[in-house]
């Protein structure tokens, strides 16, 4: 027995030890490879240990010191595009978002620009407005109003 598990090893009683060469499943030592064969007497081979844990907002690595997968929240995957919400990672649900009480008691992202603080930049989801200032329209609000039309807002101005 030479200690390779990649030869099978037998006795010719001419020549004495020989190590014939295989092509087994093997393991090279290593965590973070999976499905490894014998390949010209040497282990190599395998994919990367599959450290996906199915939740969109964390990120995925497998750690090879601490023999283990490392799924880390990364808040910035979160972004809903709501000015008005505080997003977060929550690494067994997903995503999170809560309102952000900065953006008054209106409710930013219900479709509705209701004032008291939502306008085109605390609440771009809900007031796509027309116009550089914001002030002629709001688009998703219902009324085709100031410089809104089909072209710039279908929504309101059918």
């Amino acid at each position: 027995d030479d200690g390779n598990e990649c030869t099978d090893d037998s006795c010719d009683p001419a020549t004495g030890c020989v190590a014939t060469n295989n092509s087994d499943p093997c393991d090279d030592g290593l965590f973070c490879t999976t499905g490894e064969s014998c390949s010209a007497g040497v282990c190599t081979g395998g994919a990367p240990t599959d450290c996906n844990d199915g939740v969109g907002c964390t990120v995925d690595s497998c750690n090879e010191v601490t023999t283990s997968c490392d799924n880390n929240p990364d808040n910035a995957l979160c972004d809903d595009g709501d000015a008005c919400t505080i997003d977060t990672c929550d690494p067994v649900s997903d995503c999170v978002s809560t309102p952000d009480p900065a953006c008054g008691s209106t409710v930013c992202g219900n479709g509705l620009c209701e004032g008291n603080g939502e306008d085109c930049v605390t609440c771009l989801i809900d007031c796509r407005c027309s116009g550089p200032s914001c002030s002629k329209g709001c688009c998703g609000n219902g009324v085709c109003e100031g410089t809104e039309n089909l072209s710039n807002c279908a929504v309101d101005c059918i």
